[in-house]
């Protein structure tokens, strides 16, 4: 299984916002409000979440009061609490701080760069993949649906034989599944930009049914992970 650090964690939560983004320092910019999030999102209390939010905006603010944009502040606010949800929906049992998160170009795609204060992991970064990628994707969605499919049904069987799930789960299963979820919401945002892009009904329609495709994993996934869940609570718990 594969072992998913902080890092990679942050990447998977940071792509689909990045994704066919085509300047730079938009994208630069994207990624250190994805760091600022992740970091309030750790914050168990919402209306602890909510005060730091506005100690950000307000610092924020203090630096650009005179450049600002009418409305500036209503719009950074409501950016950064849909990503401070989303982080906290994503991934909510991953505690870690990310205390630096940079892109930086390359001419075959971004790097991004994540510190944690002990360690520092460079992930490459798509930044438009092209349509001619499309039966690569739509071919792991079928295979990623059957396995998601089958550990749920697997998963449910023997949770009806007490204890069972409990021997067997760790929390890396759990952060796989969370990890999984993040990348579902890539590849919407691939499949969208797609379909937009595709000019013949047939490819529209084809996309539509693997856009379904991808809300019925995340439907499934989060099965899995509430029984996953479950069975680790009980587990620390026993």
């Amino acid at each position: 299984m594969k072992r998913h650090t902080t890092a990679s964690c942050f990447a998977t939560y940071l792509l689909p916002h990045v994704l066919f983004v085509a300047d730079f320092e938009e994208r630069q910019r994207i990624a250190k409000v994805c760091c600022l999030a992740w970091n309030i999102g750790l914050f168990p209390d919402a209306a602890k979440r909510e005060r730091q939010t506005v100690q950000v905006l307000d610092l924020i603010l203090a630096d650009a009061a005179e450049t600002a944009s009418p409305g500036f502040r209503e719009g950074f606010a409501d950016e950064l609490r849909m990503l401070v949800e989303t982080k906290r929906d994503l991934f909510p049992w991953r505690f870690e701080n990310v205390m630096e998160a940079d892109l930086k170009w390359t001419p075959r795609g971004d790097v991004l760069v994540v510190g944690n204060g002990k360690a520092v992991e460079r992930t490459d970064l798509s930044r438009r993949p092209s349509i001619a990628a499309l039966p690569i994707i739509t071919k792991a969605l079928v295979q990623l649906h059957r396995d998601t499919q089958a550990q749920r049904h697997t998963l449910e069987e023997a949770r009806a034989t007490p204890g069972l799930v409990e021997q067997v789960v760790t929390p890396d299963m759990v952060t796989l599944y969370c990890a999984q979820r993040a990348d579902l919401r890539s590849y919407y945002r691939m499949l969208t930009a797609w379909r937009e892009e595709a000019s013949l009904p047939e490819m529209k329609a084809g996309i539509d049914r693997f856009l379904q495709v991808v809300n019925e994993i995340e439907e499934d996934s989060k099965a899995v992970l509430e029984i996953l869940v479950a069975a680790l609570d009980t587990a620390f718990r026993g």
